[in-house]
């Protein structure tokens, strides 16, 4: 994601394309995960059990990782739409994230919920695994209290999204695998 000033107006970028506005670029970026989701291939061998996939809610993103990101002296600067823009761009990355989880199927269920802070707490109730991000990154854990392990998010930017989409499905399922004494 790149956001452009350019005198008054804003523009939006989304991959190598520029938008004069914030819902046509997030229309773009709406187009560019279904295309990619539909790309995911399911597992030919699944884990099993069930997943509950904890994203940070709305409020969350925005005070913990959209705000955390920018230059304090940014804040008093940026157009309430200006963040509103960024949040929801990143949580639909997130979300994202928690979607190609699901059409992986490595799992027998996937349900998705929002957090609102200290998601390794957050209550695993019947599932078999939480999968949760932190502002550290993404994690799994089972609900033997077994502590959370780091699911590697690779950043290289000569890898295209679905394929760093792809190598963090695969350590998720080495992580999960883990847990599962495998």
């Amino acid at each position: 994601m790149v956001l452009t000033l350019t005198g008054c107006a804003p523009s939006y970028r989304i991959g190598d394309e520029t938008f004069d506005s914030s819902s046509a670029a997030l229309q773009r970026q709406t187009q560019l995960h279904a295309g990619m989701l539909a790309q995911i291939s399911e597992s030919k061998n699944p884990i099993g059990g069930n997943v509950l996939v904890a994203i940070p809610s709305d409020s969350e993103f925005r005070k913990n990782y959209v705000l955390r990101q920018l230059d304090p002296q940014l804040h008093h600067r940026i157009s309430q739409d200006l963040l509103d823009y960024i949040s929801t761009l990143w949580r639909n990355n997130e979300q994202f994230q928690a979607n190609a989880i699901a059409k992986r199927r490595l799992f027998n269920s996937v349900a998705i919920a929002n957090h609102n802070g200290s998601p390794a707490s957050f209550p695993i109730g019947d599932n078999d695994f939480l999968i949760y991000l932190d502002i550290d990154g993404w994690f799994i854990k089972s609900k033997n209290k077994s502590p959370s392990l780091s699911i590697p998010v690779d950043k290289d930017k000569k890898l295209s999204v679905i394929q760093r989409t792809e190598a963090f499905l695969d350590d998720l399922y080495k992580q999960a695998q883990t847990l599962q004494g495998k």
